[in-house]
């Protein structure tokens, strides 16, 4: 699978697209990635960002020399044991990266929004039902063009109340949603023609939403203002890949659809 060149100069970004070539140690990475980012990076913020990449599972430490992660190529070409193949197939990836849930869910929107139009049905999988706190009319409009130009079916893999509280939002928005599936994969992930777009929470993010969701009845116990600023708007580290492989894509599409 090729890595396509990144966006912008996020140095995460840079990192996986340079470690993507060839297999450097950190002195050298470093060096490389002033020399492409064409801006001041200290050896200590390469150091942090390479840290987090293996801690996400995104690089791999061999001896002192960092590589992409196996797992983590293979994450971006099958979902699951459901989806593994032994064919041949082209992918091309890019990788962006977020700091906080609503820039994602904003980005992920407008990204969706920006694919060419298709007759096939969207696809989506959340572990926990997404709430959308804290939008403007603008990012609303944004989402019901997505949910009208194309018909959505979303499994959300748990049934709390909150995710049922959630659901029902989505499911009002336009969304065909199902909560409460045997499903169950370490990411969330959105589908749309031949392109998939999955979002890699870190840790602690991952572990307190999903408190936050076993814990909690309804929204008196803990009110939307909280959840908009622990969850929303709190600083955290987010990666999205954007994958487009049409034999990946056309699996992960008809595993979700089978649950309807």
């Amino acid at each position: 699978m090729q890595l396509s060149p990144f966006l912008g100069n996020n140095t995460k970004s840079l990192i996986v697209s340079i470690i993507s070539e060839s297999s450097l140690n950190l002195k050298e990475l470093h060096l490389e990635l002033v020399k492409q980012s064409n801006k001041s990076i200290s050896y200590q913020a390469t150091h942090k960002a390479v840290n987090e990449l293996v801690r996400d599972e995104v690089l791999e430490k061999i001896g002192k020399n960092l590589s992409i992660n196996d797992k983590w190529v293979n994450d971006l070409s099958k979902l699951s044991e459901k989806l593994q193949t032994k064919e041949t197939t082209t992918s091309e990836a890019k990788v962006y990266h977020f700091d906080t849930f609503i820039d994602m869910g904003k980005f992920c929107v407008k990204f969706l929004n920006s694919l060419p139009p298709t007759t096939k049905p969207g696809a989506c999988f959340t572990r926990h039902a997404w709430p959308f706190f804290g939008l403007s009319d603008n990012d609303y409009k944004e989402l019901q063009k997505l949910l009208t130009e194309t018909k959505y079916y979303e499994i959300i893999h748990y049934d709390t109340p909150l995710d049922k509280i959630f659901g029902k939002a989505i499911q009002d928005a336009g969304k065909i949603i199902k909560i409460g599936s045997k499903l169950d994969y370490d990411y969330d992930f959105m589908i749309k023609g031949d392109t998939i777009v999955q979002i890699h929470f870190s840790p602690d993010f991952k572990k307190r939403f999903h408190q936050m969701f076993i814990s909690h009845k309804n929204l008196d116990e803990f009110p939307i203002s909280k959840i908009i600023d622990q969850f929303m708007l709190k600083k955290t580290d987010i990666n999205v890949f954007v994958v487009k492989d049409a034999t990946a894509v056309n699996r992960a599409s008809k595993v979700i659809l089978e649950e309807f």
